[in-house]
């Protein structure tokens, strides 16, 4: 009989734990230049925490024909949280 000491594979790192985890940060992916020549971010209306009167959160085909496609984005990472003025 063999008295080795039992073979050990190497240690994983342990994983962070789920609630240390950074969120992804929320960043707008398009742009828009007035013509002031000031550039404003387009925030998608479900990344906001309000609704507001007459502009629904999604659209069918029917309701956005007067308005440009932008291209597609990825799935929504959270919700912008709002500053009100003082």
């Amino acid at each position: 009989m063999s008295t080795q000491p039992p073979s050990h594979s190497p240690q994983q790192p342990a994983l962070p734990n789920p609630s240390q985890r950074r969120k992804p940060r929320l960043h707008p992916h398009y742009y828009i230049k007035r013509a002031t020549g000031e550039f404003v971010p387009l925030v998608p209306v479900d990344e906001l925490p309000v609704d507001f009167y007459g502009l629904p959160r999604s659209m069918g085909y029917v309701d956005n024909a007067r308005m440009a496609f932008l291209g597609v984005k990825g799935p929504r990472m959270g919700i912008y949280r709002i500053k009100l003025p003082r």
